[in-house]
């Protein structure tokens, strides 16, 4: 089945990693906003953390183009409160990468509209609950504002709604509000506990199988092109054999430490934002050479033995997602917070009667 023009399906994975395509970069963590979910709102790293200044910044863009990376995914806290951000954007176009921010849109764009090829906004509910879920009162009439602005200036537009206690029952409408905008895309990622990030248990919904099957539902009542699955959901809500079947060589859905690195305020380096600490420290990208961060990075490791070894229950091994899921996402997992990584199933495929037997 993956014998392609003589290659082996792990040969063809060495190919497809052998460099990446997408940089994630977090310029700031400056933020205007204190979001109950947030990976990102430590007060220690927020305080330690200076800016680095974009020359510092230029240095690293010349290496991820001699990595061959073409799109890079500038974050922060908020990247529109980088001071230098027009100097690194301006730098990022005229070497020829497709720039595309996250934002929590209280910033004008219009400004920076040459320099962005799409954008990503943040909205959590509609009015108060979206004020409330990021903890800043007014929020939400300037992001829905900064959105039409976006669609007004013909820069291609997604919004990301991160679902946790206080607007899960509100999914739906959120989607119905925006739903003919003109946003591209419309993502809505359960909230995860992350290591690498603050401890909100109390926000974090309580997932069980009756609860995970009803999201399931809102999603598949929505436009299929209208919605982003991110963080493997797409192989959680897709169960047609055929495809599966269809695809000539069905490399891994997850980015990390595959297709992608996260790139750190002090230029550190990581597989994946929910795998932020030491354990998966790939090195500097500003002080260490870049091809050996990307070739040996202890931290890429794990995600590429998962796929190379095969390291993944039994079960998943009968099944015809095998080769997209390979056990689905690690943050996922049961014992995700207690380190764990190998020979465990993304714990949504229970929930959602995700497995179909090959």
């Amino acid at each position: 089945m993956f014998d392609v023009c003589g290659f082996s399906y792990n040969e063809l994975f060495n190919l497809a990693i052998s460099k990446p395509a997408m940089a994630q970069i977090k310029l700031t963590e400056k933020c205007e906003q204190n979001c109950i979910f947030c990976m990102a709102s430590c007060e220690s790293i927020k305080k330690s953390r200076i800016d680095m200044p974009a020359e510092n910044w230029f240095k690293v863009l010349l290496k991820l183009k001699r990595l061959g990376i073409k799109k890079l995914n500038f974050t922060g806290g908020e990247v529109f409160l980088y001071n230098e951000l027009a100097d690194v954007f301006d730098f990022a176009k005229g070497h020829g990468f497709m720039v595309s921010p996250s934002s929590d849109g209280l910033t004008s764009i219009a400004e920076f509209k040459r320099y962005i090829d799409e954008i990503s906004f943040s909205v959590h509910g509609i009015g108060e609950i979206h004020d409330n879920v990021v903890g800043c009162k007014g929020s939400f009439e300037r992001v829905e504002q900064h959105i039409q602005e976006a669609v007004d200036l013909g820069i291609k537009a997604s919004l990301n709604t991160v679902l946790v206690k206080k607007n899960y029952d509100y999914l739906e409408d959120i989607y119905n509000y925006f739903k003919d905008s003109g946003v591209a895309f419309h993502s809505f990622p359960i909230a995860i506990n992350s290591v690498s990030g603050v401890d909100c248990n109390a926000e974090i919904l309580d997932l069980d199988k009756k609860l995970f099957l009803n999201y399931l539902t809102k999603l598949r009542k929505m436009s299929l092109e209208r919605l982003s699955c991110k963080h493997g959901l797409g192989v959680i809500m897709q169960d047609s054999p055929e495809h599966y079947q269809k695809a000539k060589v069905p490399l891994p859905d997850c980015a990390g430490g595959k297709y992608k690195l996260v790139i750190e305020s002090d230029g550190s380096v990581y597989p994946c934002e929910f795998f932020r600490t030491q354990d998966y420290y790939c090195g500097n990208i500003l002080h260490d050479d870049e091809i050996q961060i990307w070739c040996k990075g202890g931290g890429f490791q794990p995600f590429r033995k998962l796929v190379l070894e095969e390291r993944i229950p039994d079960k998943c091994h009968t099944c015809i997602k095998k080769y997209k899921c390979f056990s689905g996402c690690r943050a996922w997992i049961q014992n995700y917070r207690q380190g764990g990584f190998y020979n465990e199933a993304d714990l949504r495929c229970e929930l959602g009667n995700a497995y179909v037997g090959n």
